[in-house]
């Protein structure tokens, strides 16, 4: 899904995807192969090749974060497929009261994989070092 999208180039939305796909280009490799099949200005389409070049780079490094903060929070499900395995899953549960008197009781943490558990008064101090 993240090589076919484009929206994380600056000026690219939801509209100029749809019709980059309805040209034919529908990843970053066919954008690169054939910038010119692409239906925008000469100077438009450089720019995003550059984008791109950075994009496929950043893929490589599994920089996760390279696309975090290119892609609006909407479009982040686009990292899944790519980035899913880096994935945690976190559940915090605090005393009742308003947020200056709630202190945390438990976390939870999970990879997909292993679930551990902190709690206040046995082990919640060694979340920060092992998150």
């Amino acid at each position: 899904m993240l090589r076919h999208t484009f929206q994380h180039v600056q000026g690219i939305g939801e509209k100029t995807e749809r019709r980059l796909w309805r040209a034919g280009v529908t990843d970053w490799l066919s954008f690169l192969e054939a910038p010119h099949s692409a239906p925008l200005p000469q100077r438009q389409r450089d720019a995003i090749c550059a984008e791109l070049e950075h994009s496929l780079r950043a893929l490589e490094r599994r920089d996760a974060r390279y696309f975090t903060a290119r892609l609006a929070p909407q479009h982040r499900w686009r990292l899944y497929p790519e980035f899913g395995q880096r994935v945690a899953y976190l559940d915090i549960e605090t005393t009742s009261g308003n947020a200056d008197t709630a202190s945390i009781t438990v976390i939870g943490l999970s990879d997909g994989a292993r679930l551990r558990v902190y709690v206040t008064g046995e082990n919640l101090a060694c979340f920060a070092a092992e998150i």
